[in-house]
């Protein structure tokens, strides 16, 4: 069921999270990544997460292989 609620891997320090994230799919341009919950599962339903899911220019990995996993950070 994608409206059950999960628990994110999300660590949250003073006023800073951090969540890891799995490739969804790639177009031409871009990743699609998808929050992880705390068993290591990507979670359904983006809105039950903290980040939901994101895209990432592929450019910003230059040469590098891109990743299948990645940490994402908010801080404020």
């Amino acid at each position: 069921n994608s409206n059950r609620k999960v628990k994110s891997m999300a660590k949250k320090d003073q006023n800073s999270v951090s969540v890891t994230m799995r490739e969804k799919k790639r177009t031409s341009g871009a990743v699609q990544y998808v929050e992880l919950d705390e068993s290591g599962d990507p979670i359904p339903n983006p809105t039950a997460g903290k980040f939901g899911g994101i895209y990432v220019r592929k450019t910003l990995f230059g040469n590098e292989p891109i990743p299948n996993e990645i940490t994402v950070s908010a801080s404020w």
